[in-house]
């Protein structure tokens, strides 16, 4: 079995600023230690916003030093404190490609071999490893999206919040409709496997969220397009079944092209010549 924790690290600067706690980031590091001291592997979340931003190589190099396996970056979710205070500190869809754009030589240059996943849009498994660019799917022809899971992510994972309440991941807590919110104080966690909110959601299609879409059904690139995030699509909308507006931009904008162009040549560089990475 392979046992991953899963911790939040805003910045190497920027993390005790965020969270007001002196000391917040040592504290995290220490706790990263303990947990790979243990035989263990842990993953890290960040999430990218104005301030942050210019922090990106450090704080991966530092993972890396540390020994963490993934690292999960994204850009803030425009929700709750978040959007009423510090909207002005997000960043533009423009301006998270062009944070990637720009950091994707250092990762290769760098060497670094904890992996890293940006947006949904980018995935690199090492400085030595594969990389691919997400949100694309190939459909040559209409296909049976009844068949197809709205979330393929859900069926591998589950999140438990502090309230031991089962959702499909941190960002879906508590936002899905009339469904079954039971905690495991209530009921023990191997029923909610099979009968909870989690496995409503679970029963959901792409088909499903097509019939709520009319933008979607019409859309020029629903046969390359994975419909998104549904978490993302509530963010953006209010509503369960939103559209993931970035996911829109993602291939509207072309992104994939300029993503796989820059790493592909970012990649091309780690020729070793004279002991030197170059």
């Amino acid at each position: 079995m392979h046992i991953l924790f899963s911790m939040s690290l805003a910045g190497i600067y920027y993390h005790e600023k965020i969270r007001g706690v002196p000391g917040a980031r040592i504290a995290a590091e220490k706790a990263i230690k303990k947990v790979i001291g243990h035989g263990c592997s842990v993953s890290c979340n960040m999430c990218l916003n104005k301030n942050n931003a210019g922090e990106l190589m450090d704080t991966v190099n530092y993972l890396d030093a540390l020994g963490v396996e993934f690292i999960h970056i994204s850009s803030v979710n425009e929700e709750g404190l978040w959007k009423e205070f510090n909207k002005k500190n997000s960043l533009t869809y423009d301006e998270q490609l062009q944070v990637l754009l720009e950091y994707i030589p250092h990762y290769y240059k760098g060497r670094v071999k904890t992996g890293f996943v940006y947006q949904g849009w980018f995935t690199a498994k090492g400085f030595d490893g594969e990389y691919s660019s997400g949100h694309l799917v190939n459909h040559e022809q209409e296909t049976d999206f009844s068949q197809k899971p709205l979330c393929s992510s859900s069926k591998l994972k589950a999140f438990l919040n502090a309230e031991g309440m089962l959702s499909p991941c941190i960002p879906m807590d508590g936002k899905m409709p009339d469904n079954k919110y039971m905690s495991i104080y209530e009921r023990p966690l191997k029923e909610l496997f099979t009968d909870s909110a989690w496995t409503e959601f679970n029963k959901l299609t792409k088909e499903d969220y097509l019939q709520r879409n009319v933008r979607c059904r019409s859309c020029e690139y629903r046969l390359q397009c994975d419909f998104g995030c549904p978490a993302a699509g509530f963010i953006d909308h209010d509503r369960f079944w939103g559209i993931d507006e970035k996911n829109c931009f993602f291939l509207k904008n072309r992104c994939a092209e300029k993503i796989l162009k820059v790493a592909r040549y970012a990649s091309l560089q780690k020729i070793k010549q004279k002991g030197v990475y170059v």
